[in-house]
């Protein structure tokens, strides 16, 4: 079964004119909204496209992965994690629609608050409020990692001062 959905799989990509069509369709809408955004100006415009951006990653990631994974398997999660990112990272941070000035969890973040309103949305608040001790816990591992990473720059600097004074 497994062999069959894989084969089906390589089927629907090599079916060009589907894929360069969406995404072109998708590359237009962003470079557009990014067009639109830069001509407005002001400071807060470039935040509106962040949020733009966020939102389109979670509404492919909520809407499509599962659907690909449940279709074709394994390979279907592959592929569709590899586009569906891939395409998003591309549009937000290569064309610009993002905003990247300082640390930012971009994509994850909107891609995170989709999959919670998602799930409130089919299954009732109480859903949101069942979620709350996972997203606690995602946030201290976020905080921790930051912690981490701020540590591992001043170990960094230090041996580069190290090396420079030595040379």
């Amino acid at each position: 079964m497994t062999k069959c959905r894989n084969r089906e799989l390589m089927d629907f990509l090599k079916n060009k004119k589907f894929i360069n069509g969406g995404l072109h369709v998708l590359y237009s809408i962003c470079d557009s909204a990014k067009n639109a955004l830069n001509s407005l100006g002001g400071a807060q415009m470039k935040h509106v496209g962040t949020v733009l951006g966020s939102a389109i990653a979670g509404i492919f990631v909520m809407s499509v992965w599962g659907a690909f994974a449940g279709a074709y398997g394994i390979g279907g999660g592959w592929v569709a994690g590899l586009v569906i990112i891939g395409t998003m990272w591309h549009l937000n941070h290569y064309v610009g629609v993002h905003n990247n000035e300082g640390s930012w969890v971009d994509m994850a973040l909107g891609i995170g608050v989709c999959g919670m309103a998602r799930g409130m949305f089919e299954n009732g608040i109480q859903a949101g409020v069942d979620s709350l001790p996972t997203l606690g816990i995602v946030i201290v591992g976020g905080i921790a990692g930051g912690i981490m990473a701020v540590q591992m720059e001043k170990v960094s600097a230090e041996r580069q001062a190290e090396a420079d004074k030595a040379a």
